[in-house]
Formats: structure tokens, C-alpha cells, sequence
């Protein structure tokens, strides 16, 4: 969502809605409206109308009333199967139902909820534009394998780079972790092969981003749910419970000035790997992380991925004569 500034119009929309698809290769919909709600369905008619070509303004639709008639509450944004439920048990079916209804009814059925979203179809603005985004309570980091893998040894090299990758993301955000779990799969599609989904978590004895430490815990959850006999088709690790490390409280006997100068390493290796690497090959690694001569067998297939045109030189198209 986006506060337009005064006299943007919908001709700016398209400029804006080519020039994205110029930079990025990226389609877009816009869809312009004085409420958040309103907004979410206009952009829907941008999306599914392919007369508008991508953008539509409800402010200048000719009959916004028919619109709203057109569309299910279950169509909403926000609105559920229980909440469409709740909304047919009191006669409101539509978009236009919901705009036209009586707001204490409404309130005393669905709460607060119900109200807002009758304001906004009448276009009184009550769910205010985030501008902060909202903190994250988890990082996940999982990829599936390219090939089946059986053995211990390969499936805590795949951990630690998800350890890495994990670590690295909390660091960015200035984040830490105060619980982890690592989980497996095996293949549920193929049926004809025995399956087994584990997983297991521990809080952290202080919180953390530390790229070593979750690296340490990891393994030990790993080598406590390993199992022989089952080919692995997906191992990954979830960080949760985030804390801001600006406004952590650390123990009394925390090891702070350890973990700080563990830490402060961890940072010098992000950016090194962030100027002259990148997410895929980063410059330096952890041994437990593998090399490229350990084959790395485990790691997912991207032989059909799609160029990174936009923000790497080395796949910008070349043009020949």
C-alpha cells in the first residue's frame, strides 16, 4: 500500500505500472481507491478485468455501486471462510450488502473487526498504512534436496548452510534468537517409500545470532532426530522467538563479552559476503558448510532458474549483430 501524493492520477499509475515492468521484468496491477480495503478490491479488478490494462481507479468508476454488487464477501480482503459464514447468517452476501448494512448489528456480530471493514467500503479510512513493517517473529531457512540424501554427514553439511543463511538474515534485521528447531522430510509423494517427519526444538540459553552457535545447537537437534534408513527429500531450521538486540536485557551471568566479539566476526563476514559475494556463492564459508569439492548432493536443482538481469552483470542479455 502506498499514500498517493496530490494530483497523482491514472495516467501516473501506468507510467508507473511500465516503468516497473521496464526495470524489473516484473507485471504489476494498481489499483487506486481512498480506503485500504477498497484499494485491495480495485486491484483485484485491475487483475481480473483485462480492460483496465492493469490499473483501475474506483474514485472514476461509473458505477462503483454495481462493483460492489459484484463482489462476494468472500472475495474480501480479510475475510475468511468462518467470517463469510458469519456475514451470510446476517443476510449480507455482497460487497454492496456490507456497505449498505447497519454498523451496530454489524459490531455486535463481528466485533470491531466487521465495523472497520463496512467503514471502509463507504470509504472512511480506518486501517492505517504500517510505516514501519511489522517485526518478524520467525526466520525460516529450507530448501528441498536435488537428490535423496541418506547419510548424517550430508544432511549437517545442508543444515549448516541453512544455519548460516538463517543467522545472517536476524544479523540484517538486528535480531536475535531465543528458540530453534530443525525439522526433515522425507518424500510424501512417493508412497512406495517409508516416511518420516521429525522435528524438535530447543529455547536458546540466551538469545542469539550467532552464526556458530545456532550452528552448534542445530547439529545436536539434528544428530537427536536422525534416523537411518529413509532418503531425505527436505531439512531446514526455524528461528523464533525474536528479540531487537537494541533492546535485549542480558543475563547476569551472560558470557557478553565472548558472544560480542563472536558476533562483531559474524557482521565482518556479512559484509564481506554482501560486497563481493552473494546468497548462492558467498566468499568465505564455515568447514562444516562443505566446499565445492564435498559435491554438495544434497543441494536443490536450479537449472531452469530465471536470469538475474537486474542485479547481476555477469547475466545482463547480450546483443549481437
Amino acid at each position: 500500500f502506498l499514500r498517493l501524493p496530490a494530483g497523482f492520477v491514472e495516467e501516473n499509475a501506468r507510467e508507473l505500472r511500465a516503468r516497473i515492468l521496464q526495470w524489473t521484468g516484473i507485471p504489476v496491477c494498481i489499483g487506486i481507491a481512498p480506503t485500504k480495503l477498497l484499494a485491495k478490491l480495485t486491484n483485484r479488478i485491475a487483475k481480473k478485468n483485462k480492460a483496465a490494462g492493469g490499473v483501475f481507479d474506483f474514485t472514476s468508476a461509473i458505477d462503483p455501486d454495481g462493483l460492489l454488487a459484484a463482489t462476494s464477501c468472500g472475495d474480501l480482503w480479510g475475510v475468511g471462510k468462518n467470517l463469510s459464514r458469519r456475514l451470510t447468517k446476517l443476510g449480507i452476501h455482497t460487497a454492496l450488502d456490507l456497505r449498505l448494512a447497519d454498523p451496530v448489528p454489524v459490531r455486535k456480530s463481528l466485533g470491531v473487526i466487521g465495523e472497520r471493514m463496512l467503514r471502509e467500503l463507504n470509504g472512511i479510512s480506518c486501517l492505517e498504512l504500517e510505516e514501519m513493517p511489522p517485526s518478524r517473529k520467525g526466520v525460516m531457512a529450507s530448501r528441498s534436496f536435488g537428490n535423496p540424501v541418506e547419510t548424517l554427514d550430508s544432511l549437517e553439511e545442508a543444515l549448516a548452510n541453512h544455519a548460516a543463511r538463517a543467522s545472517e538474515k536476524i544479523r540484517r534485521f538486528g535480531l536475535l534468537a531465543t528458540h530453534l528447531e530443525v525439522f526433515l522430510q522425507t518424500n510424501r509423494f512417493r508412497k512406495d517409500l517409508p516416511q518420516y517427519c521429525p522435528s524438535q526444538g530447543q529455547s536458546m540459553p540466551s538469545p542469539t545470532a550467532s552464526t556458530s552457535e545456532v550452528m552448534r545447537v542445530a547439529r545436536d537437534l539434528l544428530r537427536s532426530i536422525y534416523r537411518p534408513g529413509y532418503r531425505y527429500k527436505k531439512a531446514g531450521i526455524m528461528l523464533a522467538g525474536l528479540v531487537p538486540e537494541a533492546e535485549f536485557q542480558p543475563g547476569l551471568f551472560d558470557p557478553t563479552t565472548s558472544k560480542g566479539r563472536r558476533l562483531d566476526i559474524d557482521k565482518i563476514v556479512d559484509e564481506i559476503n554482501l560486497r563481493f559475494g552473494d546468497a548462492r556463492s558467498p566468499v568465505i564459508t564455515r568447514a562444516s558448510m562443505g566446499t565445492e569439492c564435498s559435491g554438495k548432493g544434497w543441494k536443490m536443482k536450479a537449472g531452469h532458474h530465471s536470469p538475474h538481469y537486474t542485479t547481476d552483470w555477469r547475466e545482463i542479455p547480450i546483443v549481437k549483430a
